[in-house]
């Protein structure tokens, strides 16, 4: 099962950046009828949300794509899945962050633009659905990873292929969600707090 976020109070979080420099990547399967909102599906920030990095869905944005958005307080940084979404149907969305000036968003295994601007956000917690407890996600979001390395392209498309994140590179996982029946992170034990979600259907994953 799926976790399911209500888009006004549902997340998941904990008090600390899981990875805070790259090279790190982020990846979920996500999926939602609400078409119009602009949602979170990957956040990490700083209060009261100044510098952050993460995903996010911009049903908000004509075409409704995936964003990479990065903020060091100097400004915000957007790159774009070139494109978009479709309701009611799962999507991989993921974003590898290779350095401080370079950074690519994918939508299921491809759609990928890669932006070059200086930003190193500084950061001190990890929130699924949710961006500085704001711009909350509706939908369903599943098998969310977060690695310490920044992906291959192949390995981002075996991740939207439907291969567990847990067959992609293990040994640099820094957080594994599978969302599975329970919130539980099961690579390091971080404790990860539940806020309202609810069980949903799970995407199709091999493990």
């Amino acid at each position: 099962m799926a976790r399911n976020f209500n888009g006004t109070s549902a997340r998941i979080h904990v008090s600390s950046a899981v990875v805070s420099a790259a090279p790190y990547t982020m990846a979920c399967w996500f999926r939602t009828t609400s078409m119009a909102h602009l949602g979170t599906l990957i956040s990490i920030n700083t209060p009261p949300g100044a510098q952050y990095a993460g995903l996010w869905f911009r049903g908000d944005i004509a075409g409704d794509p995936v964003d990479i958005l990065v903020e060091s307080g100097a400004g915000q940084y957007t790159v774009r899945s070139t494109t978009g979404c479709t309701s009611g149907q799962w999507h991989h969305a993921c974003g590898v962050f290779t350095s401080s000036t370079s950074r690519t968003v994918y939508l299921d295994g491809g759609s990928s633009a890669t932006d070059t601007n200086i930003v190193t956000p500084s950061v001190d917690r990890t929130e699924v659905g949710a961006w500085y407890s704001s711009l909350w996600f509706n939908g369903d979001i599943a098998e969310v990873g977060i690695w310490n390395i920044d992906l291959t392209a192949a390995e981002v498309a075996s991740l939207a292929k439907g291969v567990s994140p847990a067959l992609i590179r293990p040994q640099n996982h820094v957080a594994y969600l599978p969302l599975i029946r329970d919130t539980h992170e099961i690579v390091n034990a971080t404790g990860f707090t539940d806020v309202n979600t609810t069980a949903a259907n799970h995407p199709r994953v091999y493990r």
